[in-house]
């Protein structure tokens, strides 16, 4: 068993809308759901897993397996976070499962009306997102959701708006992540983009949304510096693997590339434990290690980078 908090799972890296701030079709074209072998191995070594296993990549609701997925889940009692655009949520109205507890979804907006991601997201419809979420909550009110804020000039000054509708619908989390997220990736939409942290006008904004937010019980997540990663030092079980659609098993985030093994080997799961037993009491193979790690690594102007470019 892997003791990790999280587990990075890819059920697909097929997506059903085209961002024009997103690195995945570059790096996927038209993506790839995961195998019937590779889930079914997957879930036979984590059927006792306590942590929580983060779902995401491409849209979720087109998977294959989606269903089969969330039904292990339930069936187990597994903690799950899956992300998704939520255009997909009303095939799913009558299945109980998609809403249960411990099934966590992650809705991202773009923007707060269409008007906002006009010329951001190809085949996006919020309003529908919206109706979506409205009728989910007012049907199954123990569902458990949470919303990501992707920040950037078009859709600054509708944050709290949306603040408002996460509180509308019992929903009391708000993640907030910045669009110069992907300028070590793809600075083709970004460049002409000036987020800056230190101006007036985005300071002042921020104000007005924390003290929203705060008057209205929604916990918003903001991280808008950057900060030194010390995996090793820090908690341990902070260190978590992901399950690539193929099966491939990346170590840890900051080393997203970086193939140690394959679920379907015949060792499974052990090549991470071994590879962490390695290096966790070892600096000088940390050092090796972390050397390349990207998770941290930070712009010019002290945002934070995502892993890099890499084709598998």
């Amino acid at each position: 068993m892997v003791n990790t908090k999280r587990i990075f799972l890819s059920l697909t890296t097929r997506c059903n809308i085209k961002c024009a701030k997103c690195w995945r079709f570059n790096v996927f074209g038209a993506g790839r759901d995961i195998s019937k072998e590779v889930l079914d191995k997957f879930m036979k070594e984590f059927k006792n897993y306590e942590g929580t296993i983060i779902v995401g990549s491409g849209e979720n609701l087109i998977s294959r397996y989606i269903e089969d997925y969330i039904k292990w889940c339930v069936d187990n009692n597994i903690k799950t976070t899956i992300l998704t655009t939520g255009m997909m949520f009303d095939k799913f109205y009558n299945n109980d499962y998609f809403f249960k507890p411990n099934i966590t979804w992650g809705v991202t907006f773009d923007g707060f009306s269409n008007k906002e991601i006009k010329n951001l997201q190809l085949g996006m419809d919020v309003e529908k997102v919206k109706r979506n979420l409205v009728s989910i909550r007012k049907r199954y009110p123990e569902s458990s959701f949470y919303i990501n804020i992707t920040h950037m000039k078009n859709n600054l000054y509708s944050t709290k708006d949306i603040i408002k509708f996460a509180h509308e619908l019992g929903i009391y989390k708000v993640y907030i992540t910045q669009l110069k997220l992907f300028e070590g990736l793809d600075d083709t939409y970004t460049k002409e983009q000036v987020n800056d942290f230190d101006s007036k006008e985005f300071k002042s904004v921020m104000k007005e949304v924390y003290d929203l937010s705060e008057k209205l019980g929604v916990k918003l997540y903001a991280p808008l510096s950057s900060k030194k990663m010390d995996c090793f030092n820090d908690d341990i079980n902070n260190i978590s693997p992901s399950i690539h659609t193929n099966g491939n098993i990346i170590f840890c985030y900051g080393r997203d590339g970086h193939v140690i093994g394959n679920i379907l080997d015949k060792n499974g799961m052990q090549v991470w434990r071994n590879l962490l037993n390695k290096l966790k009491n070892n600096k000088e193979e940390q050092k090796k290690w972390c050397n390349l790690c990207n998770a941290g690594a930070t712009s010019e102007r002290g945002y934070y980078y995502i892993p890099g470019n890499q084709k598998r």
